[in-house]
């Protein structure tokens, strides 16, 4: 078993640097169904003792698990997967941690940099070659294919930076064979800085607390935003103070302990009426989605 006093001032592999980085964040659990492409992480993960690797039997299994353990959990979801067919099997599970604001870190193997990186117009020139980085781009925060492996500790940094921070969601990171084994001098190589977080902005707090002031009918729409941001005490501690009704979403069922339950389109009839009797709607962590306000009538 490897710790990290025995590995400082020491020149390590990426795939070590990564087992490591994960003890550093205090994640026990990844999930996630083995092949060549991904081995060594893996090898290096289980090496520690301090990280339980939960095998699935498909990798859409992983991705869900990863984003289910995130959502009960203060931990990040993490799941691993092999190059081609094993990383598009992700696919679906990202792209509901992404829609859900979840944050959960994706790491994929890769063929050879060699085979991946070269421009000869080819479909394949390795063995489960594919670019799964454009494939998820759309669908999460961030993707990248790590090539240089000094930019290991950047990348790592970065992409759980903003998996976790601003609104929360997926990232993706594609690391290639060689790039796995390649050493590393982890106190020489660059670290990611966070941007600077935005001023808060009282004068938006006194508007609505206004207009709370002012509202006849007032409610409180609640979202799943409120379950992501972890503010379930605060939103009960609101609640109580104002004495405000609550209706939720369908995210939010669980967000706070007291509510009639949830409106919209297969919401509860009562619940419907009080939103729409309202004279105020103050609506947190939810959106006005389709679902939720029924279709927008054409002009």
């Amino acid at each position: 078993k490897r710790t990290r006093e025995n590995m400082v001032n020491k020149s390590i592999t990426v795939a070590e640097y990564i087992a490591d980085f994960f003890i550093q964040k205090g994640i026990k659990y990844i999930f996630g169904f083995q092949g060549g492409a991904i081995l060594k992480i893996l090898h290096e993960l289980i090496a520690t003792g301090k990280v339980e690797y939960i095998q699935n039997y498909h990798e859409q299994a992983s991705s869900f698990c990863a984003d289910s353990y995130s959502r009960v959990s203060q931990d990040i979801g993490v799941a691993i997967a092999t190059s081609g067919p094993g990383a598009t099997n992700l696919v679906t599970g990202i792209a509901n941690a992404q829609l859900d604001s979840i944050p959960t870190l994706f790491i994929t193997g890769q063929d050879y940099t060699q085979n991946v990186t070269r421009n000869n117009a080819a479909r394949l020139n390795g063995f489960q070659d594919l670019d799964i980085v454009s494939v998820v781009k759309p669908i999460t925060k961030y993707a990248v294919m790590l090539k240089n492996p000094h930019d290991v500790k950047y990348e790592f940094e970065k992409c759980y930076y903003l998996a976790k921070n601003g609104r929360p969601g997926a990232v993706l990171i594609d690391i290639p064979i060689d790039v796995q084994f390649a050493p590393v001098d982890v106190d020489s190589t660059k670290s990611f800085t966070p941007p600077r977080e935005q001023p808060y902005h009282l004068d938006k707090t006194i508007e609505v607390i206004n207009l709370l002031k002012s509202a006849k009918r007032p409610v409180v729409l609640a979202g799943g935003g409120i379950q992501v941001a972890k503010a379930t005490p605060e939103l009960d501690e609101f609640v109580k103070l104002s004495k405000i009704p609550v209706v939720t979403t369908l995210n939010g069922l669980d967000s706070v302990k007291h509510s009639y339950s949830f409106a919209g389109l297969h919401g509860n009839v009562y619940s419907n009426i009080i939103v729409r009797n309202a004279d105020l709607i103050l609506a947190i962590g939810a959106r006005f989605g389709q679902r939720q306000v029924g279709k927008i009538p054409k002009n």
